[in-house]
């Protein structure tokens, strides 16, 4: 039996998988609209996740994390096939920059995702 509990824990931990880059609140109350700056910004999380340059010379610049797990069910053959899924979590911070590279504003968006296979 424990050996079937660390094949299942295993799996679980294998199902895992994470990318980009978090923004942790903390992080973010140490920026200063109106007065952080996008080499600061950058310096303090690291490169984002993708930046837009506006017509007016401005930047936007997003920071987007995502994790996701495959529920226990979808290890177990047959079974899987009709009641596997996975949970997802996002979030992304969408900052936006003046043309003088001052942060002007900032967003932050939350997602979870919940899929279910079936046939």
């Amino acid at each position: 039996m424990r050996k079937v509990l660390g094949v299942l824990a295993m799996l679980t931990v294998a199902g895992c998988v994470s990318s980009g880059t978090k923004v942790t609140a903390d992080q973010m109350a140490t920026l200063e609209k109106g007065k952080s700056t996008y080499t600061e910004v950058v310096s303090r999380l690291g490169q984002p996740t993708a930046v837009s340059t506006m017509a007016n010379g401005g930047k936007v610049a997003v920071y987007s994390f995502t994790t996701a797990s495959a529920d226990a069910a979808s290890y177990i053959p047959v079974v899987g096939l009709f009641a596997g899924g996975a949970t997802a979590h996002g979030s992304t911070v969408t900052m936006t920059f003046n043309a003088a590279g001052v942060l002007a504003d900032y967003q932050t968006t939350e997602t979870n995702v919940k899929t279910h296979t079936g046939l």
